[in-house]
């Protein structure tokens, strides 16, 4: 009988991350439109999506070094990198200023 924990697992991180990922996207879209947004953000907006993709990329590298080449594995190590800057940025614009 297959295991469809990590299935599940995996599409529960995934869906954890989307959420955190709209409430990043709403907050800083409120603060562009207020004109608060500061250029550091503005800056990380974009630098911290290549710098993910490439973590995620290295992270698949070596699970498939190590020999846990599924694509239920890869899926699972790739969504890492995403899910911790989006679950940082989403508790750090969240707080109260």
């Amino acid at each position: 009988m297959y295991d469809l924990f990590p299935l599940w697992r995996l599409w529960f991180n995934h869906q954890r991350m989307m959420a955190d990922a709209a409430m990043t996207i709403w907050h800083r879209s409120a603060r562009a439109m207020q004109g608060h947004l500061l250029p550091s953000e503005a800056f990380s907006m974009v630098m911290e999506k290549p710098q993910a993709a490439s973590e995620a990329g290295l992270r698949m590298l070596r699970s498939i070094n190590r020999g846990k080449a599924g694509a239920l594995d890869l899926a699972t190590v790739a969504l890492k990198p995403y899910s911790k800057r989006t679950r940082a940025n989403a508790r750090r614009l969240g707080r109260k200023r």
